[in-house]
């Protein structure tokens, strides 16, 4: 390990970020598939059988709430308390967060993107009273229902939440309805 460190330290910035990119792919294309949407298990070679819990999302109407997480603040609240966070305090913030169900959240449609990538959907709605906006990952099928500026509400599971330019708030799991 020290090894490794005294070569990590002579690298250059873009080669540490292409190792640290190359690491990133490899994971996503292990077999275990990190955005399914079912459940399957791996067999290695000692025969034990490994359950992968996958994501799932759906297009019904709220009703009660699906887990046993506690409700999320609202957005608004989400984004001031976060805005007022140092980078460590975001962290253990997003940690917290990861806890929250999201119920009846208000918004309007910005796009519906499929990441080349990974291969998933991501509705992005503008949440309304919001300064951030929540991207709900959904199949595909769900995905095709959707228009920009179509007004709906949603809740779901709090997956991540971080800031590129804006705070945005990842949801799976997510039961969406037509406002």
């Amino acid at each position: 390990m020290n090894q490794f460190k005294k070569y990590w330290k002579n690298w250059s910035t873009f080669s540490k970020l292409g190792f640290i990119f190359a690491i990133v792919i490899m994971c996503c294309y292990t077999p275990i598939g990190l955005f399914s949407s079912e459940k399957e298990s791996i067999s290695s070679n000692s025969m034990e059988t490994i359950p992968i819990q996958k994501i799932t999302s759906t297009a019904i109407q709220p009703t009660q709430k699906p887990t046993q997480r506690p409700i999320s603040p609202s957005c608004q609240e989400i984004y001031e308390t976060w805005d007022v966070k140092t980078d460590i305090q975001q962290n253990r913030y997003q940690e917290e967060l990861e806890k929250y169900w999201i119920n009846n959240w208000e918004g309007t449609i910005r796009d519906v993107e499929e990441g080349e990538l990974f291969g998933w959907i991501d509705i992005v709605v503008d949440v309304n009273n919001c300064s951030s906006n929540v991207r709900i990952s959904v199949d595909e099928n769900i995905g095709l229902m959707y228009n920009k500026n179509q007004e709906i509400i949603f809740s779901g599971d709090i997956f991540s939440a971080y800031r590129i330019f804006d705070l945005v708030i990842s949801v799976h799991n997510a039961n969406i309805k037509n406002k």
